[in-house]
């Protein structure tokens, strides 16, 4: 999912919280979340660990942009967390694509 138009960069408080947010959107069990802030005005980093795989967060405040990847296995959903990082940037422009990578056997 890419996020565009972002008003203001993540701090890693915020990034910490909407992860965990997403996580329990999507019905998924979080183990652990980590962040790494690259200094100011460039940006941060962040993982949600899950049980059921992971969700990651790259920020890019000198272009407004916020990327994230949902990967997630069993029960969980990723729609839920999508249509939360809509409402959590109302002015932005957020472009998501689900990919099943379902097995085929």
């Amino acid at each position: 999912m890419d996020v565009s138009g972002v008003s203001q960069p993540l701090d890693e408080a915020q990034a910490h919280a909407l992860l965990s947010d997403m996580a329990k959107a999507c019905g998924a069990t979080t183990l652990r979340i980590e962040t790494h802030h690259f200094g100011a005005g460039h940006g941060l980093t962040a993982v949600a660990l899950l049980a059921e795989s992971h969700i990651s967060l790259h920020e890019w405040p000198e272009y407004r942009f916020v990327a994230f990847d949902i990967f997630v296995c069993g029960a969980a959903d990723p729609e839920p967390a999508i249509e939360l990082v809509r409402s959590r940037f109302p002015q932005a422009h957020v472009a998501a694509r689900v990919i099943d990578r379902e097995s085929q056997e």
